[in-house]
């Protein structure tokens, strides 16, 4: 079979528009469009990771246990009162449930410049299982009898109660595992403020 073959050489339409205009534009405008290129890849990449790290760090905020004392409450005992006892209710606000273990719960009266702990109504140490949501009061009392501070002493000023709290707690998270946390906070009672009660002076947590 024979094939014609022609010897005019390639034509500009021989190639497609493109390439043609490719083959056209000065070199340092091709040098500038592949810079181009890969700036605008760079950018997309860079958003790319910056949107898996907040979503990744958004995650590790908030799915995890939060706990901290939500409300604090008194009652004096007696008429007229010759005790008080008082509540500090933890709470777990996070998302996800908490072994709480209550390191610490001391309660002082100080008194003339002299300070004593007043005596705990159980051991300093305990566990407590709380759900999101869920609460759990810390109680102390005392009371005329035990000759440390009377109520109208402290109803009054002349002593002053102060309450120390610290626990640590333990919660599990999706894909990240155990993770340990800390809660510290420091109440007195107050006085000279109405209504009268026990108001945080120190906070803090992890």
């Amino acid at each position: 079979m024979y094939i014609p073959v022609s010897n005019r050489g390639y034509q500009e339409s021989d190639f497609p528009r493109a390439a043609r205009l490719e083959r056209m534009a000065p070199k340092h405008e091709r040098q500038w469009s592949g810079i181009w290129t890969v700036l605008i890849s760079s950018l997309a990449l860079a958003v790319s990771a910056a949107s898996l790290w907040f979503t990744a760090r958004s995650f590790y905020v908030t799915q995890r246990p939060y706990i901290g004392i939500v409300e604090q409450r008194y009652n004096l005992l007696g008429n007229p009162p010759s005790g008080m006892a008082w509540a500090f209710v933890l709470s777990n606000v996070g998302s996800r449930p908490a072994w709480v273990r209550v390191e610490e719960h001391r309660t002082s009266v100080t008194r003339g410049g002299k300070t004593v702990d007043l005596p705990l109504l159980g051991p300093p140490g305990g566990g407590i299982y709380l759900m999101p949501g869920q609460k759990a009061p810390l109680n102390g009392q005392f009371s005329d009898a035990n000759g440390a501070v009377t109520v109208q002493e402290v109803l009054l000023g002349t002593a002053k109660l102060r309450s120390t709290i610290r626990i640590s707690y333990a919660g599990e998270s999706p894909f990240i595992g155990e993770r340990k946390f800390t809660y510290f906070a420091v109440s007195e009672f107050r006085h000279y403020v109405m209504p009268q009660g026990f108001y945080m002076v120190e906070g803090r947590g992890n």
